[in-house]
């Protein structure tokens, strides 16, 4: 009984996790894509 209880927090904490590290990875990318614009003398 314990075990079912426990598997729906771990369910939305990973899940919260891997939204998190995705939001993390998405600004990332965009930062990289303004250093390399302003590095091609883009204005972004």
């Amino acid at each position: 009984m314990g075990l079912a209880n426990s598997a729906p927090s771990d369910m939305s904490w990973f899940c919260c996790w891997h939204l998190a590290s995705r939001e993390a990875l998405d600004i990332d990318v965009h930062e990289g894509r303004r250093a390399e614009a302003e590095r091609l003398g883009i204005a972004f």
